[in-house]
């Protein structure tokens, strides 16, 4: 027995000829194309101090009343923002926008303005906020937003970067 020449019986032998093993190649690199083709639409980047508003394209369509998706199944604007990383959405169903993030310095303050919701009543000057700290009516938002990254929605809240008046202790007034 010669140790170069091993068979078993019964077995054949298979033979890739040069026809066979592009067309193999051939399919596998349009495999990984098109992969690589469904990986890049789905993915959403996000980088650091950004942020993607997603928009639905299908769905539940809003009320003429409403001026962003009231749940993520109606089409249009959605409330939620998605954070830095990479995250992965159908563009069939979904567009999205990336933007920066609003950041305050140090030595500013932010002032949320609600864009969406009710009017305000008759003497109100403060937004109306629920349990969740979002505002059921637009205007002026309680508090003040302190030096730092926040991801708001530019299509529900904008934002006035102001310097903070400091009144001296012992002293009163009225700053206009």
């Amino acid at each position: 027995m010669s140790s170069g020449n091993l068979s078993y019986p019964g077995r054949r032998q298979v033979r890739l000829s040069g026809p066979s093993v592009a067309a193999v190649l051939l399919l596998a690199i349009v495999g990984l194309s098109v992969v690589w083709t469904v990986y890049t639409s789905f993915r959403i980047d996000v980088g650091s101090g950004e942020m993607a508003i997603l928009i639905r394209k299908t769905g539940t369509d809003i009320t003429n009343g409403d001026e962003i998706a009231p749940t993520p199944e109606h089409k249009g604007v959605q409330r939620e923002v998605l954070a830095e990383g990479r995250h992965f959405y159908n563009p069939y169903t979904w567009s999205w926008q990336v933007v920066k993030q609003i950041e305050i310095a140090p030595g500013d303050m932010g002032i949320k303005i609600s864009l969406t919701g009710n009017d305000l009543g008759y003497g109100d000057f403060l937004a109306k906020v629920n349990e969740n700290g979002e505002a059921t009516t637009k205007g002026i938002m309680p508090g003040v937003l302190n030096p730092g990254r926040y991801p708001i929605n530019p299509y529900l809240y904008s934002v006035e970067i102001q310097k903070p008046v400091t009144i001296p202790a012992g002293f009163k007034g009225v700053v206009s």
